[in-house]
C-alpha cells in the first residue's frame, strides 16, 4: 500500500518527530530506484545529516476487518480545491474537489466519510461492510454528480406589496448534489460543463506557460467571469492554483537534481534561467541548493579525497580527539538544520575514543 504523507519536513523536525514516536518516513530525492517513502528504520542512523534525503510524517493507517486504509480527512487538513473521495451511503465513491462552503461536504468530513484517494476509500467501504456482515459488492467510483438546474421563477399577478412578497415565487427544490450553487439568471449547468471540460486539461498542464494560457482561456468564459455558481467557480480556480503548486514542486525537484549533478559553477548557476515565473520565496530552496553545490565544488578542488566521505562518516571514523576538534570546526559550513545531529555524533565519537584508551 502506498505510503501517504502530509508533506515534506526538514531534518530537524523529522528528528524531533522520531523522538516523540511519530511514524517518520524518508526517501532519496535523487535515486531512480527509490521513489517511494520508506520507514526511517530502514535507513542508517546518520540519515538526518545527509542532504540527499527528504523526510515526512506518515498519515495514520487504520486496520479493520483485514483491510488497511488511511485515517479519513479532518477539516483542519483540507483546503478549498483539494481533491477528495467521498464515501456515499449507497456504497459509491464520489471524487471531486473540496469546498468549505458546501455544508454537505463538511458534514461528510466530520462523519469520517472523506478519504484521500480511491484505494483508501474503497478499502474503507469494504472494511465497514465486512464488520457489518454484508456481502461484497462492486464499488463504483465516479465524479461528483452535476448540479441540477434551477426551476424558473413564477410570478403571480401583481396585487399589492404584501401579496407579491408572499406569492410571487415558488419555493425552489433543494439539490441533492454535492456541489451547492448560488442563484443566478444564467444556467448553472454552464459552469458545471466548464468544470467537466477543463478539469483534466488543467491537471494535464506540465509548464507554467501552458497552465497560464489555459487559465486565461477559462477566466474569459462568461459564466466564470460573471462568477455564476461560486462554489464550482472556486473549485475550478482552486484546481488551477493546486496545479501551479504541483508544477512548481516538479520543476524545483528537477532543477535541484540538475544542480546536485553540476560539474562546474556555471552549470549550477545556469538553472536560475528557468525560474523567471517564480517568486522570490519560490526561488529560495533552489538558491540554497546552488549555494551548497558551489561550496561542494570548491572543496572538491581543494581536497578531493576528503570529499568522498560525508562529514558524518568522517566524524564516526575519526582516529583521535584532535581530528574531532578539526571536524567540529567544519560543522559551521553545513546547514544549521543538521548542526545538532553532527554535534551529537562528535560527542558520541569522543566517548568511544576515551573508552578505548581506558
Amino acid at each position: 500500500m502506498e505510503i501517504l504523507t502530509s508533506g515534506v519536513i526538514d531534518a530537524r523536525s523529522a528528528f524531533e518527530a522520531m523522538l516523540s514516536g511519530k511514524p517518520v518516513v524518508c526517501r532519496d530525492v535523487h535515486s531512480e530506484l527509490i521513489r517511494d517513502y520508506s520507514p526511517i528504520a530502514d535507513f542508517a542512523a546518520d540519515i538526518y545529516a545527509n542532504p540527499n534525503f527528504e523526510f515526512a510524517i506518515q498519515i495514520e493507517v487504520i486496520e479493520l476487518a483485514g483491510f488497511t486504509f488511511t485515517k479519513p480527512y479532518t477539516l483542519d487538513e483540507l483546503a478549498n480545491g483539494d481533491a477528495i473521495f467521498v464515501i456515499d451511503t449507497t456504497g459509491k465513491v464520489f471524487k471531486g474537489i473540496f469546498d468549505s462552503n458546501n455544508t454537505a461536504l463538511v458534514d461528510s468530513v466530520n462523519n469520517g466519510s472523506v478519504q484521500r484517494n480511491e484505494e483508501n476509500a474503497v478499502n474503507q467501504i469494504k472494511a465497514w461492510r465486512k464488520v457489518l456482515g454484508l456481502n461484497e459488492i462492486d464499488i463504483v467510483v465516479t465524479d461528483f454528480p452535476p448540479v441540477a438546474q434551477e426551476k424558473p421563477k413564477r410570478k403571480a399577478a401583481p396585487k399589492n406589496i404584501q401579496s407579491e412578497a408572499s406569492n410571487d415565487v415558488e419555493k425552489e427544490p433543494s439539490s441533492p448534489s454535492l456541489i451547492v450553487s448560488d442563484k443566478s439568471d444564467i444556467p448553472v449547468h454552464t459552469v458545471w460543463s466548464v468544470w467537466k471540460e477543463y478539469k483534466d486539461k488543467i491537471t494535464a498542464c506540465r509548464t507554467y506557460a501552458e497552465l497560464k494560457a489555459l487559465e486565461n482561456e477559462i477566466l474569459n468564459i462568461d459564466c466564470i467571469k460573471n462568477e455564476v455558481d461560486q462554489s464550482t467557480n472556486r473549485s475550478i480556480k482552486g484546481l488551477i492554483n493546486s496545479n501551479y503548486d504541483h508544477i512548481y514542486q516538479e520543476e524545483l525537484k528537477h532543477l535541484t537534481e540538475k544542480v546536485n549533478k553540476a560539474h562546474t559553477p556555471s552549470e549550477a548557476n545556469a538553472v536560475v534561467e528557468h525560474t523567471k515565473d517564480w517568486t522570490e520565496e519560490q526561488r529560495k530552496p533552489l538558491l540554497k541548493a546552488i549555494s551548497a553545490r558551489l561550496v561542494h565544488l570548491n572543496k572538491s578542488k581543494e581536497s578531493p579525497t576528503a570529499e568522498k566521505k560525508t562529514i558524518a562518516m568522517r566524524i564516526t571514523q575519526a582516529n583521535n580527539l584532535e581530528e574531532l576538534d578539526v571536524l567540529s570546526g567544519e560543522i559551521v559550513n553545513y546547514d544549521k538544520v543538521i548542526h545538532p545531529q553532527l554535534h551529537q555524533l562528535i560527542e558520541n565519537r569522543k566517548i568511544e575514543l576515551e573508552n578505548a584508551k581506558a
